[in-house]
């Protein structure tokens, strides 16, 4: 039986500027990076509880702030939370043990990361401020704590060649990720790229959303190659015999024998 499910937000924006995100500060003055007290959402976290089994954390970056994440998961330790909470948003450079460990006695049971590829030059050109061992190190002890983990990644980067594509696809299948979701770039307004990309007369200030298109001057796949590319990535990610096989495990171990069915039908219909 699927538990009562419902999201919330404890912070808004993300002081962190990746290039390809949406930047509401670029577009609205005083807008910037804001968060709730830990106690403020340990109450919403308490009263959801009267009624939902499950809650989303839907925050660009829960763990910005990891003093407050911190206090957050003493409270709720405290309180002895029974609600499982997911993080739809998580960096992997704040992954640590005595964090991870206390999120998990807090009721924490699922991280979304944001990794993006698996090329240290394409990080570096999206400004993410990360590295591929750190990915790996918080992956792995995800993994080894036993969170369930997810992770985003864009393909199509200005930079970006075929190579760097299959690299990115390589490392995703590489990492122990439960999920893990592909999708092409777009230039959107506000982000750097997208400023970047008026200025340069490439794209109209009156676009809001632009796929990555070589016949545009933005990248160099148009958006069918990289919509080829990411059927491909998702093929490579699912359709492989360990990770089919420790599905299916994990399934039965949860008696959620939906998700074994829904694997086959991707499976057959892809």
């Amino acid at each position: 039986m699927v538990s009562k499910f419902t999201t919330m937000i404890s912070s808004r924006g993300c002081p962190f500027k990746c290039r390809f995100c949406t930047r509401y500060s670029n577009v609205l003055d005083g807008y910037g990076f804001r968060e709730r007290s830990a106690e403020n959402v340990v109450e919403e976290i308490e009263e959801i509880g009267d009624k939902y089994r499950s809650v989303m954390i839907v925050d660009d970056n829960f763990l910005v702030n990891v003093k407050r994440a911190h206090k957050i998961c003493d409270m709720l330790i405290e309180r002895n939370n029974d609600l499982d909470l997911l993080v739809m948003g998580a960096r992997v450079d704040t992954a640590s043990r005595e964090l991870y460990g206390k999120m998990k006695r807090a009721g924490f049971k699922y991280l979304g990361f944001g990794i993006e590829s698996g090329n240290q030059d394409v990080l570096d050109f999206y400004n993410k401020k990360i590295t591929l061992q750190q990915i790996r190190n918080a992956v792995n002890l995800g993994s080894e704590m036993g969170f369930l983990m997810a992770a985003t990644f864009i393909l199509g980067a200005p930079i970006e060649t075929r190579e760097h594509i299959e690299n990115t696809i390589k490392f995703a299948c590489s990492l122990p990720l439960d999920m893990a979701f592909f999708g092409s770039l777009s230039y959107q307004r506000g982000s750097d790229l997208w400023i970047e990309a008026v200025k340069n007369k490439i794209i109209s200030k009156d676009e809001s959303f632009v796929p990555v298109d070589s016949r545009c001057g933005l990248g160099n796949f148009t958006p069918e190659e990289l919509q080829t590319y990411t059927k491909q990535a998702f093929r490579s990610f699912y359709v492989r015999p360990i990770f089919l096989l420790s599905r299916v495990y994990r399934a039965f171990a949860r008696r959620d024998y939906g998700l074994v069915k829904r694997g086959l039908s991707y499976i057959i219909n892809s």
